[in-house]
């Protein structure tokens, strides 16, 4: 990714007059947070515990404290508060409220809501933004329809031979994808630049189709 958005900023510099639009799928890696991103999925109900301690927040212009310090071995140790902490600070902690409870109402805090995922930080960080396609939906990814055609040229010109598919040019195998990606222009109103990008993907993804080719799995 991070060589990708460097071929990006080189090819776009930095102007006032557009902003670099990164398209992701919702796989896993694109989804993955840090380890101290705001989760409710990683908080116990009190403090402690085997949890990740997150970063602080605000919340209704007020810093919530994510972490507190406690004496471990005659040491101050960083852990994690627990949902009743964090909603006690807030003045949203109701008397005998359960574990689903203190989840739901937390969750529906706006600060949880809008947490950052890795790949949203590193690249806001960088001035450009980002949107991620409706799960179950890949018609909606122009970078699928580049594999297709990718393995439809490989299936042709491999004759199903492992050694005749390893020696397939890397720029036979881009080009020809983009000798037919006219549609994905027309849709997305993409220049040629734009796919560019998208397809330098597919020059790490060549060992993989290799390996899938030789599981029979192509």
């Amino acid at each position: 990714m991070k060589s990708a958005v460097r071929i990006a900023e080189a090819t776009y510099p930095k102007s006032e007059d557009y902003r670099l639009f990164w398209l992701f799928d919702q796989s896993g890696c694109h989804m993955a947070f840090d380890e101290d991103a705001l989760n409710i999925n990683c908080m116990n109900a009190g403090p402690g515990g085997s949890v990740p301690c997150m970063h602080d927040t605000t919340y209704k212009g007020k810093t919530t404290y994510m972490t507190k310090q406690d004496r471990k071995g005659g040491c101050l140790v960083r852990i994690p508060r627990g949902l009743r902490d964090v909603l006690e600070q807030r003045g949203r902690y109701t008397h005998k409220m359960k574990l689903a409870e203190m989840k739901k109402e937390l969750a529906s805090h706006l600060d949880f809501v809008k947490e950052k995922n890795r790949l949203e930080y590193f690249l806001h960080a960088r001035g450009h933004a980002c949107l991620f396609i409706h799960k179950f939906h890949s018609e909606l990814n122009p970078i699928e329809r580049c594999w297709a055609q990718a393995k439809r040229y490989t299936r042709a010109s491999c004759h199903y031979n492992i050694n005749c598919l390893r020696n397939i040019s890397h720029l036979d195998w881009i080009v020809y994808p983009m000798r037919t990606l006219q549609i994905t222009l027309e849709i997305t109103c993409m220049d040629r630049s734009s796919v560019l990008l998208l397809i330098i993907v597919l020059v790490n993804f060549h060992a993989s189709l290799i390996n899938s080719f030789a599981c029979g799995s192509i």
